[in-house]
């Protein structure tokens, strides 16, 4: 039988889901069996969990060796889940959603409910848990890893970097928007340096301005 140790949670982090951040009643056990456990490189975890994220997390597979790993993959699956969601934040702006002439009882819903769907599913996805420590001795240090549509880059840089090569974006712009909006919205800095181009370093302040 597995010998779980509890982790160690901060005051403020205390109720909360270690994967996504919500409230939490439930908890998660990494590995999840004795032949998993052989092939892990720390000792198996109970972590708090709420009870979709148990769910989800139950159908992760092949991410045994270590609970940094099974992370990263969890929130691919998060990502893929809450595609839909994730996507209206790359599609529209909030100015444009509210601003936009949809009409009819379903787009009226629409219109009113999906910035919040989108802001709520992308911080969950961005939510990177704490430091685990157990029994004082640290297990997992705080991330500086950045998680962005299921992707994750080793920090919030290295994703700007990215992004802007993708979509042919002045780097010092995106950086700019995306220091505007905060990174749990940096769907909305890529849209908007897409649909608001930026060819001379010194139109760069003009234009995040004008970005909300």
């Amino acid at each position: 039988m597995l010998d779980y140790q509890t982790i160690d949670i901060p005051f403020h982090f205390r109720h909360l889901c270690w994967l996504c951040g919500e409230p939490c009643h439930r908890q998660f056990r990494f590995p999840a069996n004795t032949q998993d456990a052989s092939r892990c490189e720390h000792a198996p975890l109970i972590l708090p969990c709420c009870q979709e994220c148990l769910g989800l997390a139950k159908q992760v597979r092949g991410a045994n060796n270590h609970i940094a790993d099974f992370r990263a993959q969890y929130k691919k699956a998060f990502a893929r889940k809450y595609q839909k969601h994730l996507a209206i934040g790359k599609n529209w702006t909030k100015q444009e959603l509210e601003q936009s002439e949809l009409s009819g009882k379903a787009f009226a819903g629409f219109k009113k409910s999906a910035w919040m769907m989108f802001e709520i599913a992308q911080q969950r996805l961005l939510f990177q848990g704490w430091s685990i420590q157990s029994e004082g001795q640290e297990m997992l240090s705080q991330p500086t890893s950045f998680c962005f549509d299921g992707e994750e880059f080793v920090s919030l840089d290295a994703a700007i970097e990215s992004y802007a090569k993708r979509f042919f974006i002045e780097p010092d712009y995106l950086a700019a928007a995306v220091s505007k909006v905060g990174a749990a919205r940096f769907a909305v800095a890529v849209r908007f340096c897409r649909l608001s181009p930026c060819h001379l370093a010194e139109q760069i302040p003009a234009l995040i301005d004008a970005l909300e």
